[in-house]
This record gives C-alpha cells, structure tokens and sequence, in this order.
C-alpha cells in the first residue's frame, strides 16, 4: 500500500519595508521614518514636548503643532533642550 503525502508549497511572505527619510538634527544626519511629525520625534528621543523648542528649516515651530508639523526629507531640524537648575 503505498501512500503518497502532497505537500502545501509554502507561501511567499509578503516583506513590509519601513521607508525613511534624512534629516539633519542638531547638525547630525539622522534617518527618521516617512511621515513622522515634531511630536514622534520628540517622543523617539525622549524629550518631554514643555521642555524643548524646536526650529525646522530656520521655523520655530509652537508647541500647538508639534503633532500635525509633518517631517520632509532634507529638513534641517533644531532642538533646544531646557534644563533647570540653579
């Protein structure tokens, strides 16, 4: 008796490549993903939004659109971080 086993080909794994853009930050070159805003930034960095300004492309951007200010490719970013002390 002779038994025959089909084997299911495997199914091509669709690969989801994240896409970045190069921004220059605090004078550095710096890859950041497409379609990130002042405020993901500020979030990957780790800084707390009431404690920085942030200037792109000689802009000083308000606080008030740091989640709408949308990131280019290029950009010249500056962030000033404000630490207390006395």
């Amino acid at each position: 008796m002779q038994h025959s086993l089909e084997l299911e080909k495997p199914k091509p794994h669709r690969v989801l490549r994240r896409k970045y853009m190069h921004i220059t930050l605090n004078g550095e070159g710096v890859d950041i993903a497409e379609g990130s805003t002042v405020a993901g930034l500020l979030e990957h960095l780790q800084l707390q939004h009431e404690r920085v300004a942030v200037e792109v492309n000689l802009d000083i951007i308000p606080k008030t659109a740091y989640d709408s200010h949308g990131l280019a490719d290029g950009d010249r970013i500056e962030i000033v971080h404000f630490v207390g002390g006395g």
